[in-house]
């Protein structure tokens, strides 16, 4: 029994007290966290608050919190236009056109570039490209 008693008493780790001379010690540390936390703030969760635009008939002069509150009536009139299945379409082909293109191109462009006989010509046209 002594012998658990005492194995107890070597796991526990030492309690750390927060004082006004740990804060002092750690001052530099607690602004540069303070100041990320804030960027964090300001950066990431405030623009969330622009989201409640979509479910609003938003106008400037009323403001975020005096639009009146519409729901899903706004993306209902959006999905069941049938000019926006034609623009998802085309977007959705140029982005997929875009990437086949460029990567054929970039390939072409790299056996090309591996013909040019001179190395120095060679590292010019890499450097520039």
């Amino acid at each position: 029994m002594a012998s658990m008693a005492k194995r107890k008493q070597k796991n526990k780790e030492p309690k750390i007290e927060i004082t006004w001379k740990e804060i002092k010690r750690q001052k530099v540390l607690l602004i540069w966290s303070a100041a990320i936390v804030l960027y964090g703030i300001i950066f990431y969760y405030l623009p969330l608050g622009g989201w409640i635009m979509a479910f609003q008939n938003y106008r400037p002069k009323d403001g975020l919190f005096h639009s009146q509150f519409v729901g899903l009536a706004k993306f209902q009139q959006l999905f069941s236009d049938a000019t926006f299945l034609r623009v998802i379409r085309n977007t959705l082909s140029m982005g997929v056109i875009n990437l086949v293109v460029t990567f054929v191109m970039a390939i072409v462009f790299a056996i090309l570039l591996n013909e040019i006989k001179s190395n120095g010509g060679k590292k010019v046209v890499q450097t520039i490209s």
